[in-house]
């Protein structure tokens, strides 16, 4: 990820230079599984219940969509708990392993059941997003997202590509502090 020193937010960890080898002063070094899942256990803001959580005595894996709880509230979030898609059962979600497997999955349900279809990807984005969506064979092109100008985002910019796309295209949106210029876009 090349960002400038200028644009760096320290609240912000850059999570494509993980280090994982020896600890220093100037390296974070990620967790082990295990500190984390009892960080998540120990959360008061998510509430599962803990025998369907990984490593915790049951299995090492998950099912092959994912954790069922995780994937109810993340389709409560996007579309909204009372909307009717969600109470009519017309709503399936998976959960992917990082950005790059979920994206990766998105691509080949495109190809595969939206073939022709354009995915609008923002500008910039990370490096290997345009590689996923051309080796899946998904066409794509670039919306605005980023104003270097005021270091943040390019709202007006965004919706303007975003309504221009055409009917039936797909938008990837950074829903996180893992944007591609480390611009966090809620306050």
């Amino acid at each position: 990820m090349a960002t400038s020193d200028a644009v760096v937010n320290p609240e912000l960890s850059d999570l494509n230079q993980f280090n994982v080898g020896k600890p220093s002063a100037d390296k974070w070094q990620i967790p082990p599984p295990q500190i984390l899942l009892n960080l998540l256990m120990a959360s008061s803001t998510l509430s599962l219940p803990s025998a369907s959580l990984p490593f915790h005595g049951i299995s090492k894996y998950l099912p092959i969509e994912g954790l069922a709880a995780f994937n109810k509230v993340t389709a409560e979030l996007l579309l909204g708990a009372d909307n009717p898609v969600i109470k009519q059962q017309r709503v399936a979600t998976v959960q992917g392993l990082s950005g790059t497997g979920s994206l990766r999955l998105a691509a080949a349900l495109i190809e595969r059941y939206f073939p022709g279809a354009k995915v609008l990807i923002s500008s910039p984005t990370w490096g290997n997003h345009k590689n996923i969506f051309n080796d899946a064979r998904v066409p794509w092109s670039e919306y605005r997202y980023y104003d270097p100008k005021t270091v943040g985002l390019d709202f007006e910019g965004m919706i303007v590509g975003i309504k221009a796309a055409r009917e039936g295209s797909f938008v990837l949106l950074h829903g996180c502090a893992q944007q591609s210029n480390r611009y966090r876009s809620n306050p």
